[in-house]
């Protein structure tokens, strides 16, 4: 619980996005975006805990895009 306390603080003053696969089944939407408010979630269809790797050039279009706002 003390991780899930550390991440609220995280998004404060600034921009999150979070980045994941659709077919990650270690981490869901739910544990990591708790108190994370105007964040946003990408989630990458077919991907599971290793989007960045399965899914290489939609992680980085997605990076490039919120990067360059």
């Amino acid at each position: 619980m003390t991780r899930l306390v550390q991440l609220t603080h995280v998004g404060q003053g600034r921009r999150v996005a979070k980045i994941e696969g659709d077919r990650c089944r270690l981490i869901g939407p739910h544990t990591t975006m708790y108190g994370l408010a105007g964040a946003a979630l990408h989630r990458i269809a077919g991907a599971g805990h290793i989007p960045h790797l399965e899914k290489a050039a939609e992680v980085n279009a997605l990076l490039d895009a919120f990067l360059s706002a």
